[in-house]
């Protein structure tokens, strides 16, 4: 799929992600090919923590994206758009797997995380993609997000980064590399409650993988806000 216009959604009622969890196994996600091709995105609503407690799985993921697995986002520029949501929390995608982020611009857009309504140990909130899994980045990044989490559930970790919450690999060889990445934004984090950890960068919150720590590439990347 390819853009051929700017899109605007100035107006409209809340935006559902594309791709979703069905239940903790089976989701609906995109795994197909999303050009931006250069157009911009504006005027997204999403919030998925007013949804109530019912049906939890399907809001868990907020973003353009909800869930993408297998595939390819490239090219795409969201700004003026206002997102919240629950587990994983990004403009572009909530959670990416097996999938490739390249050349995404996100403008002028709030970003709120807030798991207060789920019995959720974490939340992943990115000003890209909340959560990069066995996935891969490519091309030059950009965010001025302004990017806050608060009432989260008590005892949860918090994984927040001016682009990514969380890069993380199933196995003990892999790792990112991001080149040329901007975050101009903000980072704010409005927590009452006691948590189990807080990790918290400009540009990525965590980089960890489920069996060593891993080594990745931050090249020529800036951080202002």
């Amino acid at each position: 799929m390819t853009l051929t216009a700017d899109l605007d959604f100035t107006g409209q009622s809340c935006f559902i992600p594309i791709g979703k969890m069905i239940t903790s196994r089976v989701t609906s996600s995109f795994n197909g090919t999303f050009d931006g091709n250069g157009y911009m995105i504006s005027g997204l609503t999403i919030n998925n923590v007013e949804k109530g407690d019912h049906d939890t799985m399907h809001y868990r993921n907020s973003g353009l994206f909800g869930i993408v697995d297998g595939g390819t986002i490239k090219n795409v520029t969201i700004c003026d758009s206002n997102i919240t949501g629950r587990v994983w929390v990004g403009a572009v995608a909530g959670y990416c797997s097996d999938s490739v982020i390249s050349g995404c611009t996100v403008l002028d857009t709030v970003i709120v995380g807030d798991n207060s309504v789920e019995n959720q140990s974490a939340i992943y909130v990115g000003g890209i993609v909340g959560q990069m899994y066995d996935s891969e980045i490519e091309g030059s990044l950009i965010s001025s997000a302004e990017i806050t989490v608060c009432d989260v559930y008590k005892g949860s970790s918090l994984y927040v980064g001016g682009l990514f919450g969380a890069l993380s690999f199933s196995g003990s060889d892999g790792y990112f590399e991001i080149d040329g990445a901007c975050f101009d934004g903000t980072i704010f984090i409005d927590v009452s409650v006691s948590v189990a950890k807080a990790e918290i960068g400009g540009i990525i919150g965590s980089d960890f993988d489920s069996s060593t720590v891993q080594t990745s590439v931050v090249n020529k990347c800036s951080n202002g806000g």
